[in-house]
């Protein structure tokens, strides 16, 4: 199974990286918009997990999924997030994908991912 982490903060990528390898997952990890979307029309992710905002917002992770969704993604999505539950981007999201709010347990999510509790929880945009 393929996963691409975007995420704007080096650290947590590569922490998600590491725990979903050691899970057996294969991942990729971009810190921008334009580095994910050239690694989605370059591999085949089962799973894109994207961050909700992206560099102060100015690249946040509504526009890869509505990149995601413009070119017929076969995958599914799940954005991560460290805004508050209530937040209008977090609402926001909900409406779209599954949310996983920061401070998650990358084990568990690792483990779920493998376990297709994820899967194909797409709604349109």
């Amino acid at each position: 199974m393929k996963v691409l982490v975007v995420d704007d903060f080096l650290g947590t990528a590569k922490v998600i990286k590491f725990m979903f390898e050691k899970s057996g997952l294969n991942t990729d990890i971009a810190l921008n918009a334009k580095d994910a979307i050239e690694l989605i029309n370059h591999n085949k992710y089962d799973y894109v997990l994207l961050d909700i905002i992206i560099n102060g917002d100015r690249e946040n992770g509504f526009y890869i999924y509505s990149y995601l969704k413009g070119n017929n993604f076969l995958g599914n999505v799940i954005f991560i997030t460290g805004c508050d539950e209530k937040s209008d981007f977090a609402l926001q999201a909900q409406e779209f994908a599954p949310v996983v709010f920061k401070e998650f347990s990358i084990k568990k999510l690792a483990e779920d991912i493998k376990k297709g509790i994820y899967a194909k929880e797409k709604i349109s945009l």
